[in-house]
């Protein structure tokens, strides 16, 4: 088995097709079959908001899914799918004083509140808002709340209405408690004065209204127009620390008010478009602003020599393409500065030190913004790269049949010195099979493949569907397969993870609380269930105070499912959380043992086991390997011996590893692990390498570098375009899915345009 598996040299773009390519080793050759005929659509980010702690921040898209990210490693760790009549406007963060938990709630502009249960990936209590879409809302200041007073949010509603909503500790849901009086226009944002004793809200007639919460009271109306009867929207507010209050609107404007008597302090003209979204520091000594013009700007609060404040601007960013729509500051308890966390419509999102705003440069999060998820469906007696490719994305379903390389170079190329990069006549062209659009209101939770690509389960919240595939051979590849609907027991619960046994007659179907379910697909029976996954709730110790009893957001959140694997011979099945995988032996149907994971690793990202059927590997999100023997849930020798030492390229690799995959053979003993951008081989049977300084090699070009060259273990190798999948669908072969960017970026709105020198 070679050792290295090289990135594709610039070749002009050739879409939806499949690039084989060699790789030479002294062991033999390597094909890396680069595919881009996935269709991936990312979907803007409309809101963000992290907990009190900033251990996590919640993010929603426009397909109305959630994704909760554990801001340690910027991992993750839980996405909720959304639904076709989604269209999620706000987040928020409630601390629960008697469970301890944190709950988070939503509005959309189908004018409803939203409770999330974010364990089970779906929505827990549904609430009307009494006055149609639900533009923003705000969430009362904890700081200062007296104990046993129910937190309340104040929502702005299309009818222009302001209404406050009680929530209760220790009591799901959502309860209306007032409205506000009317007001001309709609009412668009909204946000409470740090005393909890008034709200201020911003209009779509361009006048911002500041009501005392008590005995209901309008005790400042502010006209923020300049007189020329332009159509303005005030679509972010603000209220700083010391009670000044901020606005941004649909002119462009950032303007400061006076707490007291609501009089113009400073006006910036800054922004060319509208401003969408307004943060501060929490000393409210810095407001950042953003919109339209996609410009992220600061502003500082400067004090004069002569005692009196005032407002500069200080500098921009533009890190995002599109607008910007969402943007929140995030306390980093254990850092010098909180972060601003920045997203848009080019489905990013970007981090900035608050501090260092300045200084130093935004952070891309990931380059793989809500990636479909990917399955490979490889025969087990396939002798060369062929298989299927199982595509989920929101409410439907690909299969495509993978292409086929023929055993010869192109035209021009020596037979007798293949070199790296050397790319492959393809023999067989990659095709569609099948597309399923599945019916229902929300989108589906989880799929999966057989073996050998004929049959499909997918899941939503409610229940599991099996679908047969039907290629008959005399038909080849050139007629569209016939798709049958398969009988599953009627008590099968909605699953988050799925995995088909290597036979393709049996189903393990876990549901978001960690029940996994043997299904006997044969005869539509479940064989087993097994409980030992399921999340425990672990009950609080009395007489405590508050504070000692609540954990991190980012440990008490997590799901007790992140991913599932089956072996090859059938005979194990781990299920794994972000913490700790549980094996199963699925001969005797027993719980064969828990393995946790080592706390320096962070967060298990995915698992993979082994053509040996002994092995389990497991990835996380420190970029660190580690290899277990499911028999005895104990470190393998591999791990023992070298846990400490992994190289240091590996665990530098940009991003978090996000997938595994063995090479199919017993005999060879090596795995590929790889990031959003960059992959590395690792052979088990070879010593690590040393870190030392590499010999720099004039390249002719950056994207046909590699990082190590041939012949070295865990050689690491850069990838030009976010990677979708990476996996071996042959001892010989590998499948690489990725799509580039600027693809992508082609189907996103237009941005506002902006003239650049030179153009």
């Amino acid at each position: 088995m070679a050792t290295a598996i090289v990135e594709a040299k610039r070749k002009k773009k050739r879409k939806r097709k499949t690039h084989p390519e060699l790789s030479l080793e002294t062991s033999g050759l390597v094909a890396l079959h680069r595919s881009r005929f996935i269709e991936w659509h990312p979907t803007a980010v409309v809101a963000c908001e992290s907990t009190s702690d900033g251990s996590v921040v919640a993010v929603a898209r426009e397909s109305g899914s959630l994704e909760l990210w554990d801001t340690d490693s910027w991992t993750c760790f839980q996405r909720i799918p959304g639904s076709e009549s989604a269209a999620i406007t706000c987040l928020g963060w409630v601390r629960d004083r008697v469970t301890g938990c944190w709950r988070l709630f939503s509005g959309g502009l189908d004018g409803t509140l939203i409770e999330w249960d974010i364990q089970a990936q779906r929505s827990k209590h549904v609430a009307d808002s009494y006055g149609g879409a639900i533009w923003s809302f705000a969430i009362e200041p904890e700081a200062g709340l007296e104990e046993g007073a129910p937190h309340r949010i104040a929502v702005a509603c299309d009818d222009g209405c302001l209404r406050l909503f009680v929530v209760e500790d220790g009591v799901p849901g959502i309860s209306y408690l007032k409205s506000f009086p009317k007001v001309e226009g709609r009412a668009l944002s909204v946000a409470w004065h740090p005393e909890r004793h008034a709200l201020l809200c911003g209009s779509s007639d361009g006048c911002m209204h500041v009501w005392q919460i008590g005995p209901t009271q309008e005790l400042l109306r502010i006209t923020t127009g300049d007189g020329s009867g332009a159509e303005q929207c005030i679509w972010a507010v603000l209220v700083l620390a010391d009670g000044t209050m901020v606005s941004g609107d649909s002119l462009g404007k950032l303007q400061f008010w006076d707490a007291q008597f609501g009089t113009l302090l400073y006006a910036f003209q800054q922004h060319k478009a509208d401003i969408l979204a307004l943060a501060a520091s929490p000393e409210g000594d810095l407001v950042f602003a953003s919109g339209a013009d996609v410009q992220v700007a600061l502003f500082r609060r400067i004090k004069e020599k002569t005692g009196i404040d005032r407002w500069v601007f200080i500098d921009c960013k533009r890190p995002h393409t599109h607008d910007v729509r969402a943007m929140a500051v995030i306390p980093q308890p254990d850092a010098d500065s909180p972060l601003l966390l920045t997203g848009g419509n080019d489905s990013q999102l970007f981090a900035y030190s608050v501090s260092r705003f300045t200084k130093e440069h935004a952070t891309r999060i990931t380059k793989r913004p809500e990636p479909p998820e990917l399955q490979l469906a490889v025969p087990t007696d396939a002798t060369g790269p062929s298989g299927r490719l199982l595509c989920m994305q929101r409410s439907h379903l690909e299969v495509w049949q993978l292409g086929q390389a023929a055993n010869r170079l192109l035209p021009g190329a020596s037979p007798s010195q293949p070199q790296e990069g050397m790319e492959v006549e393809i023999a067989v062209q990659p095709r569609l099979l099948v597309k399923l659009e599945m019916a229902g209101p929300s989108h589906n939770l989880s799929s999966a493949m057989s073996p050998d690509g004929q049959l499909i389960a997918v899941s939503d919240h409610s229940h599991v569907r099996l679908f047969k595939l039907d290629v008959s051979e005399e038909d080849g590849l050139q007629n569209p397969p016939n798709v049958y609907s398969q009988p599953l027991p009627a008590g099968l619960p909605g699953a988050c993870r799925m995995a088909f046994l290597p036979d393709g007659k049996r189903l393990l179907a876990v549901a978001a609380d960690g029940t996994a379910s043997l299904v006997d697909i044969q005869n539509a029976k479940i064989l087993h269930t097994f409980t030992e996954a399921r999340a425990k709730q672990m009950a609080l110790p009395s007489g405590l105070a508050v504070p000692q009893r609540v954990q991190r957001a980012s440990r008490s959140l997590l799901p007790p499912v992140a991913a599932v694997a089956v072996s090859a011979d059938g005979c194990w099945a781990v299920i794994a959380s972000a913490r700790y995988v549980n094996v199963f032996n699925l001969e005797s149907l027993e719980h064969q043992g828990r393995i946790p994971a080592p706390q320096e690793s962070g967060l298990i990202t995915c698992v993979a086991l082994g053509p040996a059927s002994d092995a389990l590997a497991l990835g996380f999100a420190s970029n660190q390997v580690a290899l277990y023997d499911v028999a005895t849930c104990k470190p393998s020798a591999w791990t023992m011996q070298n846990k400490h030492s992994l190289p240091k390229r590996l665990l530098d690799m940009e991003g978090s590893i996000c997938g595994i995959s063995f090479n199919p053979s017993p005999q060879a003993a090596a795995l590929l692990v790889h990031t959003q951008s960059s992959f590395c081989h690792i052979d088990l049977d070879k010593p690590l390498p040393t870190d030392r300084p590499l010999k720099k090699v004039r390249r002719p070009h950056p994207n046909s570098s590699e990082a190590v060259p041939a012949g070295h273990n865990f050689r690491v190798l850069p990838l030009g375009h976010p990677c979708l999948l990476l996996g071996f669908v042959s001892p010989t072969a590998a499948l690489l899915v990725e799509r580039p960017w600027t693809d992508i970026w082609q189907g996103f709105p237009a941005p506002v345009y902006r003239h650049r020198y030179g153009t």
